[in-house]
């Protein structure tokens, strides 16, 4: 019926069985040979055998004629759940008159068969039914066994290969994330807390704990093991205890540590969450060596604030000179010489802004900038500040719409350039709105980064607070709202409309909003939605 092949029964109980089961089947059914076949892989594969060896192999055509017969026992096998033995009796070798081919079953499928050979004919009759049926019991449960045992080895070396891919996609991801020049943290929600997932090689250089040390540590212990000062470890705490592993909340800011050549690296860290879709899997932390910028931002404002006092020295003895002039001559000045002199004076003072707004944004830019910090209620500190522009709003007969919130939490901040942000929004909104048409300031309370406008950028630290300045102009184009925070930018409106402006106030709001780890950007206009105009947007955290 089949090539003899190599036996696939791995103990010799089983295969001592399967011979005493065979020889007794020798015995009972006068047969000349008995084998126990196995299909695997759609393939006979002789286990063992008792008796003339002679009649073996058996030929390729005798196996085609068994098979079929096989089949359509099978078909039978399905609906009865159990297999008949079946017995051939033609186009049969020489020296043999009969084979009876016992089907051997595993839920209703063929995994083998019991086969009998007999040189006699009338050897297997129906009488025979239930000798043959004991026999072929003890041989259908061996080979069940070798059946359930290979399947299990199959899962086996599947499981194997699917644990292979997936150490292959690890180790990848792992060596993406050494391959980073930022250190990384991914933690993942655990209970009640967070706990390390990995750290790259990055993160160990900083501060000196392998992925192995930091390996399920929670959030607070990987903090305490951290090669770095106590007070920077605190801050670190403080900074990263309101962050949930699966929370929404995005957070940055900058710690100094030492180096491994002693001297301070300034590392600015970031950390949001990881996201797929909606559902939230853990967070990100990121370390980043800003050393080398913030030593060109100060080699920048120093150069910068060195320039500016050499040329607001003699911008000081001009605008002097210029205001002597017209105050001692009085009205004996002529004309001419008096609108001169005050073009001279406006140019000096004009001069004078430009400089003073290059310093403060080179000191932001180099973190040097000085924020007085207080506990303030923010929508006094707008009122205030669209009171001091009472005059140019009535001059051009705009009405302001306040919607602001009492009910906010106050929030700690340098009063006076917050106040300054508000009157560079108001005035800008000034310019380049109409004559008799409104401006709207409001203020809400962000609780968490979905409350917040959809064109927010996607690291605003909540909760916060947001104020909006929206006028009624043209507004901005895509590229304009992308750009008009850039120092000396000045938009398609201003000039066309030749907008006075210094084109640092803008610049300026920006320094002075990120200074307090707020955000501030333009949404570009969308008529289509009903949405014209100047949209201003800016949120400081709570």
């Amino acid at each position: 019926m089949a090539q003899e092949s190599p036996a696939v029964v791995s103990d010799p109980q089983s295969e001592a069985l399967l011979r005493a089961a065979l020889r007794a089947a020798l015995r009972h059914l006068t047969a000349d040979l008995s084998a126990v076949y196995y299909c695997q892989d759609s393939e006979p594969l002789l286990l063992v055998s008792e008796g003339r060896a002679d009649l073996l192999p058996l030929p390729r055509e005798l196996y085609q004629q068994a098979e079929q017969a096989l089949g359509e026992t099978l078909r039978r096998t399905v609906h009865s759940g159990h297999g008949e033995p079946f017995v051939l009796a033609q186009d049969l070798p020489p020296g043999v008159e009969a084979l009876l081919v016992i089907p051997l079953l595993l839920d209703k499928r063929i995994i083998g068969a019991l086969v009998l050979l007999s040189s006699k004919a009338g050897q297997f009759m129906p009488a025979h039914a239930q000798e043959i049926r004991e026999q072929a019991a003890l041989a259908q449960t061996i080979v069940q066994n070798i059946a359930l045992r290979q399947k299990m080895q199959a899962e086996h070396r599947v499981v194997e290969l699917l644990q292979s891919q997936q150490d292959i996609v690890l180790h990848g991801r792992i060596a993406l994330l050494d391959a980073m020049t930022d250190g990384v943290v991914i933690v993942l929600p655990h209970q009640d807390t967070s706990r390390v997932l990995t750290v790259n090689a990055r993160f160990t250089t900083f501060f000196g704990v392998s992925e192995s040390e930091a390996e399920n540590l929670t959030l607070d212990k990987l903090i305490d093991a951290l090669r770095i000062p106590r007070s920077t470890r605190q801050e670190l705490a403080l900074a990263w205890q309101p962050l949930q592993a699966y929370g929404l909340q995005v957070a940055e800011g900058e710690i100094v540590i030492p180096g491994q050549s002693g001297a301070h690296l300034d590392i600015h860290w970031y950390s949001g969450p990881i996201r797929q879709g909606e559902r939230v899997l853990g967070r990100v932390y990121t370390f980043h060596d800003v050393t080398s910028e913030n030593a060109a931002a100060r080699l920048r404002s120093a150069w910068l604030s060195r320039v500016s006092h050499e040329l607001r020295t003699p911008l000081t003895s001009i605008s002097g000179f210029a205001q002597f002039i017209l105050e001692a001559a009085g009205d004996d000045l002529p004309d001419i010489a008096r609108e001169y002199t005050e073009i001279i004076l406006n140019s000096a003072r004009h001069l004078n802004r430009v400089f003073t707004g290059m310093i403060e944004i080179s000191r932001a830019d180099a973190g040097e900038l000085a924020l007085h910090l207080s506990e303030a209620h923010l929508p006094d500190v707008i009122i205030e500040s669209v009171a001091r522009l009472e005059f140019q709003s009535k001059e051009r007969e705009l009405k302001m719409v306040m919607d602001l919130d009492d009910d906010l939490p106050h929030v700690r901040i340098d009063i006076d350039r917050v106040a300054q942000v508000m009157t560079n929004l108001l005035t800008n909104a000034m310019k380049h709105t109409p004559v008799k048409s409104r401006i709207r300031i409001a203020t809400r309370y962000i609780k968490a980064h979905d409350a917040l406008p959809a064109s927010a950028p996607h690291d605003t630290i909540c909760p916060c607070v947001l104020v909006s300045v929206i006028d009624q102009g043209l507004g901005l184009t895509k590229e304009e709202a992308e750009k008009v925070f850039e120092p000396f930018f000045r938009t398609g409106y201003a000039r066309a409309h030749m907008v006075e402006g210094s084109g640092l106030g803008l610049a300026l709001s920006r320094s002075f909003v990120e200074a307090h780890r707020g955000k501030i950007w333009a949404e570009a206009a969308t008529k289509r939605r009903g949405q014209g105009g100047g949209r201003f947007f800016f949120t400081l955290p709570c």
